[in-house]
């Protein structure tokens, strides 16, 4: 297992969506914002959810800044045990903690997609 660990939420339609706002000129580096405030917000829900010990763990969880997607990562090369926290063994119970601050904070955060959905479409239909 690496040393990060990553929960994934696949949105339907939005390769499709993305194809079709670089076809009508958006330059996908103003979709960088919003995955950046999506990542902060599970991010931010994680570190809550997270069991704590130490707080190493705790202080990991980072959102990224990327114009194609937004992620949320727990771990680095001091704190290897992000994974099996969050996915389990066959000794402990996972936790899923990235995973359920997805789903705790998605009205939120598909709202704040939303909203930047439609000022981009806006700006391709000149509004």
């Amino acid at each position: 297992m690496g040393t990060s660990t990553r929960a994934a939420v696949k949105i339907d339609g939005l390769s499709k969506l993305v194809s079709t706002m670089r076809k009508a000129g958006v330059d996908m580096e103003d979709m960088k914002a919003a995955n950046q405030t999506v990542a902060l917000i599970v991010a931010k829900q994680g570190q809550i959810n997270v069991p704590v010990k130490t707080g190493r763990l705790r202080s990991s969880i980072r959102g990224s800044r990327a114009k194609s997607k937004a992620t949320v990562r727990a771990g680095n090369g001091g704190v290897k045990y992000a994974g099996y926290v969050h996915w389990g063994t066959h000794k402990m119970p996972p936790t899923l903690f990235l995973t359920n601050a997805a789903e705790q904070t998605q009205p939120e955060w598909v709202d704040d997609y939303y909203r930047e959905l439609e000022r981009l479409v806006g700006r391709i239909n000149g509004a």
